[in-house]
């Protein structure tokens, strides 16, 4: 499964309607997830970095480091694109 970028989110076009959504308030949440998702990538990258410096330790120096899925945001962005998506369509209805 392809992971969604913070380009991805930005370039997300929603068509405007008469009684659609307030668009600066549609693009201002959007940057707010933009902004957490960039922060979450680049968590997950040094977190990765940190991991694979710590490769040469033994176990029983080595610190149990939890490190989390973050897939799961991506399927959480990915549904709340499909949302504002099925609600452009009933608001073009």
């Amino acid at each position: 499964m392809k992971r969604i970028t913070p380009t991805d989110i930005i370039n997300k076009d929603f068509k405007t309607v008469l009684r659609g959504y307030d668009a600066k308030a549609v693009d201002e949440f959007l940057d707010i997830i933009v902004r957490d998702y960039e922060e979450v990538l680049h968590e997950n990258e040094q977190l990765k970095r940190e991991l694979a410096k710590g490769g040469g330790a033994t176990s029983s120096r080595r610190e149990q480091v939890a490190v989390p899925d973050l897939s799961e945001y991506d399927e959480i962005i990915r549904e709340m694109l499909a949302r504002i998506d099925r609600l452009e369509k009933r608001v073009l209805r």
